[in-house]
């Protein structure tokens, strides 16, 4: 069911502009009341949820088309969130690299600090990458960087970090890259710190890749299930709920035709940096007389 561009484009753009990302349900949420409001006659007849996700995707395609159409550095993407498997719509800042998304709200030095979190993130040692990092090492980087971070401006960086939706808190006390921030930089992640999938660097063989893409949502992977490997390790890792959705499909064996492993129940590495601090949900702001 399409809808004329008009009123509802228009609100959920700015909900979207104002939280970023928000999970699929509570969008629905928020439109539901909105055509409840704008469209009452039609309402009437529109009783089923798959109706107004039809809705719902409609209009979000022609946002997009909006945003194409007027060249804007913006996209509305949808990905299943590394948390709970569901779906989460999210407003996408297309610049090229974390430095041009980042540099509007931050200098020099907070960027150089954010790179090296990442390169702490993403560091590959003896094959296992950690995906996270430590609120103790996060302020370190921070005074390297710069002498006048004491640690309370640390975590006050720390905070605006996770408040503008780069990283997010876990309850291990630890950080990682939340699902926005991996959707945006998806391209220079992979450029930087290379597929798990291909052996080594070129230019230092010491240094394996370390960005694993999951083989059902081809996103990337920092939280879920990796392929216990058959003789030799492999490089295979699931999103904790697209391994089941796989192994239904296409059966556990291993989408590495060099592994004979079988994908398990075996978590790894989310036991290593636990999950969200806080419940990966919104408050719905909306609401109707």
């Amino acid at each position: 069911m399409q809808l004329p561009y008009g009123e509802i484009h228009h609100a959920v753009f700015q909900f979207l502009l104002t939280h970023k990302a928000i999970p699929e349900s509570q969008l629905l949420h928020v439109l539901t009341r909105l055509y409840q409001t704008l469209f009452t006659a039609e309402h009437d007849a529109v009783n089923a949820e798959s109706v107004y996700q039809d809705i719902l995707d409609g209009v979000l395609e022609s946002l997009n088309v909006k945003l194409i159409a007027h060249k804007l550095a913006f996209a509305i993407r949808k990905r299943r969130s590394q948390f709970d498997g569901k779906f989460v719509v999210m407003l996408v800042n297309t610049q090229a690299d974390e430095a041009t998304k980042m540099a509007i709200d931050h200098g020099e030095i907070e960027i150089a600090i954010f790179n090296a979190a990442l390169d702490y993130i993403f560091n590959n040692e003896d094959g296992e990458t950690s995906y996270a990092i430590g609120q103790t090492n996060l302020i370190n980087i921070m005074k390297d960087k710069s002498a006048k971070y004491t640690a309370t401006n640390a975590i006050e960086l720390a905070a605006k970090f996770v408040q503008e939706g780069w990283l997010i808190e876990t309850s291990k006390k630890k950080f990682t890259v939340t699902d926005l921030a991996l959707c945006e930089l998806h391209d220079s992640l992979i450029e930087k710190y290379g597929l798990a999938s291909v052996s080594v660097r070129e230019e230092d063989d010491d240094q394996p890749f370390s960005i694993s893409i999951c083989p059902a949502c081809d996103q990337i992977v920092t939280m879920g299930r990796k392929c216990p490997g058959g003789v030799v390790p492999c490089h295979v890792k699931f999103h904790l709920n697209c391994a089941r959705r796989y192994k239904i499909a296409r059966g556990s064996a291993c989408p590495n035709s060099s592994c004979s492993g079988v994908i398990t129940d075996e978590v790894e590495p989310t036991d290593r940096i636990g999950l969200p601090q806080e419940d990966f949900r919104f408050t719905l702001y909306y609401q109707t007389e």
